[in-house]
């Protein structure tokens, strides 16, 4: 099996075991009885979805490595489908531990309420109203807080998916240059043997023509001088020399041809 698609299997396992997680987190606090229970729910939460998004980038990495276009568009879909996923549970989760501690806030308050009415009036109801402004401040504060992790969490998500954006295109950009140039190389190549076989073609015309030059001025240059002399006969003759007749006769030549060549030699 090939390892891209191996992963691509492991990343999915992974998200569905989050999104599995992150669900839990979102039914506990909504039961949580108090605010220090729904503090740490929202602290594992944090750590969920950073574990989200590392494995989201990446599903997303090995989408874009993998050779089959229909799976890279495939893992490109589910990557933007399962972010919108997460981001709409997170949402729910916030809004739901927004609602949780004021539910808890208001029941802290009416049970202080209710404390001081039922007390002796005096210092008592004094430290039960300080109390009960003090929780209001601390759960006032958690809010803003949680609304501040939220935003910052908003912003960092945005400024991963603009990276990743960035990436894929100049990844892309990269494929398409590198198919042009493999295929201007390629082309390159053949135009390269195309012009080797030429090369050779022209030698062996080059080499016939030399030869056919040759060939015609020694016709004329024995036509001229040797008034049309048999070499052939004669070097055959010359060095396969015949039983019957003397090594310097040659039948194909005539009579005054021979003896111009005896007077000659």
């Amino acid at each position: 099996m090939d390892s891209s698609v191996r992963g691509v299997k492991e990343c999915r396992t992974s998200l569905n075991l989050l999104d599995v997680k992150m669900n839990k987190v979102l039914e506990q606090i909504v039961v949580a009885g108090s605010r220090r229970e729904i503090e740490g729910l929202l602290a594992e939460f944090r750590k969920t979805f950073t574990s989200v998004d590392d494995q989201l980038e990446a599903l997303h990495v090995l989408g874009l490595r993998s050779s089959n276009p229909r799976e890279k568009d495939t893992c490109a879909t589910e990557v933007d489908e399962r972010r919108k996923q997460f981001k709409s549970l997170s949402q729910e989760i916030t809004v739901a531990a927004g609602q949780r501690l004021s539910i808890i806030a208001k029941e802290d308050r009416d049970e202080l309420m209710s404390g001081g009415l039922n007390s002796a009036p005096g210092t008592r109801g004094l430290v039960k109203q300080q109390d009960i402004v003090k929780t209001s401040s601390q759960v006032t504060e958690t809010l803003h807080r949680m609304s501040r992790n939220i935003a910052r969490n908003v912003d960092q998500s945005g400024e991963a998916i603009k990276s990743l954006v960035s990436s894929s295109e100049t990844l892309t950009k990269a494929t398409d240059e590198f198919q042009s140039m493999s295929s201007i190389i390629q082309q390159g190549g053949r135009l390269i043997d195309k012009y080797d076989r030429r090369a050779f073609t022209d030698k062996v015309l080059i080499t016939l023509a030399f030869a056919f030059f040759f060939l015609v001025c020694f016709y004329i240059v024995n036509k001229r001088l040797f008034n049309g002399f048999n070499w052939f006969a004669f070097f055959i003759e010359f060095f396969f020399p015949s039983q019957d007749e003397p090594l310097l006769i040659v039948k194909s030549t005539s009579s005054g041809q021979t003896n111009a060549l005896r007077k000659e030699l």
